[in-house]
């Protein structure tokens, strides 16, 4: 390949319709589609919202299995819930502080105790 094959290369990526600056907004950037936005990120918010409403109920019984055990730090139940193989929602470990918001999301949603 010489140097000139490379350069047309170039020149036809270059000249692509995505890098072509035709002044018009695409997407979201689209003041049009603002409302559109908005509601989209709240569906998606309220979807997270849920999903982790019903994790903590899937996980929340056997964090108060732990606690009837006599483990009540966040660290010693993190290391419990570690121990019995138990992921966070996302497949990950379980630190003091996921154990904390997962408490705390039981709180403030008014499942605190049983």
């Amino acid at each position: 390949m010489n140097p000139r094959d490379i350069s047309d290369i170039s020149d036809i990526r270059s000249a692509s319709p995505q890098n072509i600056d035709t002044g018009n907004k695409l997407g979201w950037s689209n003041p049009a589609r603002a409302t559109e936005q908005r509601r989209a990120s709240l569906k998606g918010s309220r979807a997270n919202q849920t999903k982790a409403d019903i994790f903590a109920e899937s996980i929340l019984p056997i964090v108060r299995e732990i606690e009837k055990a006599g483990t009540y730090t966040l660290c010693g139940i993190a290391i419990a819930l570690n121990k019995r193989g138990v992921g966070t929602a996302r497949g990950g470990k379980w630190h003091a502080t996921t154990v904390a918001n997962l408490k705390q999301r039981a709180d403030v949603e008014g499942k605190g105790q049983d």
